[in-house]
């Protein structure tokens, strides 16, 4: 987050109008940050972006093991389906929020 432009800038979008009150959503376009993210000369260091399969010596021969994203059946076959060169990126994304009471206190 330190390395992020400081230029993000939020939108204000009116999403209710309840008991004479106005309600509004504070957001940032998705697109703006992930290019905000990507932009970030060395990040891409760290990115997982070829299906990696893993396994697990046992008894019976080997076994596949599920730890990441990229070790799944899903981005094996996705990634199969992909152009020459591209390449899944895999960004989770996390929400917070601020929780009022009837009384208007967070």
């Amino acid at each position: 987050m330190n390395n992020m432009k400081s230029n993000l800038s939020y939108k204000k979008t009116k999403v209710l109008d309840y008991d004479n009150t106005e309600y509004f959503l504070y957001h940032m376009p998705l697109m703006s940050c992930i290019q905000n993210i990507l932009e970030i000369s060395d990040i891409s260091q760290t990115f997982a972006l070829e299906y990696e399969e893993l396994y697990k010596t046992t008894k019976n021969g080997k076994k596949n093991i599920y730890k990441e994203q990229n070790n799944g059946i899903w981005w094996k076959t996705t990634q199969s389906t992909l152009p020459t060169g591209a390449k899944i990126l895999s960004i989770i994304l996390y929400s917070d929020a601020t929780n009022c009471d009837s009384l208007g206190k967070s």
